[in-house]
């Protein structure tokens, strides 16, 4: 951590001296002005070091750092359902692919509208594409359904 603060406190010095400059602290001349300027950057420095030692210290806390039994990461294993998922999404790009490749995504707006195709291949591509590019819209529904009625059997409403 002492590592890291090091090239972070040259950044953010550099950033504030660029900020001085641009508010146009540093017009004035004169040596003792010069150094008033550095001392506030300085003391900015430092204010914002302890900002965000602070603000580390308290994600450490609630991440669980320190405590016995904890982890500080967890293993994802590559199970079969990620397998599917990996192959649906392959298949689907591809059927994409070879469907815009086949002309089927043909539309023009300029200088005439031309229809959209609606035959069964095109329907179908159309659905592979939505149901892909709305992927983690559909995830997220999914979760928030799961969740509704979760807290529903765990606080289930009073009845009268």
């Amino acid at each position: 951590m002492v590592l890291k603060l090091i090239p972070e406190m040259i950044k953010k010095i550099k950033d504030l001296d660029d900020a001085q400059k641009v508010i146009g602290i540093y017009a004035k001349e004169g040596f003792f002005k010069k150094l008033k300027n550095k001392f506030l950057i300085l003391g900015s420095l430092f204010t914002y070091t302890i900002e965000h030692s602070l603000q580390s210290a308290i994600s450490m806390k609630a991440r669980g750092y320190g405590l016995k039994g904890k982890t500080r990461f967890t293993k994802y294993k590559f199970k079969f359902r990620d397998l599917l998922l990996s192959i649906s999404i392959l298949a689907f790009s591809i059927f994409i692919i070879i469907g815009s490749s086949n002309i089927l995504f043909d539309y023009a707006y300029y200088p005439n509208i031309t229809p959209i195709a609606t035959d069964n291949i095109s329907l179908i591509s159309y659905l592979l594409f939505f149901l892909l590019a709305n992927y983690a819209s559909i995830l997220h529904i999914k979760e928030k359904i799961k969740w509704h009625y979760l807290k529903l059997k765990i606080y289930p409403s009073p009845t009268l």
